[in-house]
């Protein structure tokens, strides 16, 4: 959930910011933040998938494809065609990791714990909120607009690999 917080707060408070930086039309840059949220509406096929396959490893296929999809953000932006479907793409894939987190947490936890774990998942969700638009700000200071895909790559790649490592270990 942090993860998702740090993508969607991000883009939610730069989109705009990197939009122009990039050429994008102001008002093509709102648009697009309307399609980041448009994602949501595949939450139950996500849910679905996860409901037949093992969660931590549509988590990790999820992660990798957002690692390749903000890879090429700036690239499939620019591009008139590409913009619309990339961006509706992109929310998908957001919104995903928070079902299949919502969906982890159901099936770990019960009764109180699963209040408690609840809890500490919109604890996640608010530090998200916080550190994730301020890394990326700081970012964006530094390199200019490629600091907003490159750095949540950063958080993508560090929550991937502990991801991965905790399947092995397992």
């Amino acid at each position: 959930n942090l993860l998702v917080a740090v993508s969607f707060g991000s883009l939610a408070s730069f989109m705009s910011v990197y939009g122009t930086d990039i050429g994008i039309p102001l008002d093509d840059t709102f648009l697009l933040l309307i399609l980041l949220s448009a994602g949501g509406l595949m939450l139950y096929p996500i849910g679905w998938l996860a409901d037949r396959m093992d969660r931590r490893k549509l988590a990790l296929i999820i992660m990798l494809i957002l690692i390749v999809l903000f890879a090429i953000m700036g690239m499939a932006l620019r591009d008139p065609v590409l913009r619309w479907p990339y961006a509706v793409c992109l929310g998908i894939g957001i919104m995903g990791l928070y079902t299949l987190g919502l969906s982890l947490l159901g099936a770990r936890f019960r009764n109180a714990d699963l209040g408690a774990a609840t809890t500490v998942f919109q604890i996640m969700w608010n530090s998200g909120v916080v550190v994730g638009p301020f890394a990326i700000g700081f970012a964006m200071d530094m390199t200019g607009p490629s600091g907003l895909p490159w750095t949540i790559i950063v958080f993508f790649v560090v929550v991937a690999a502990i991801t991965a490592m905790r399947r092995q270990h397992r």
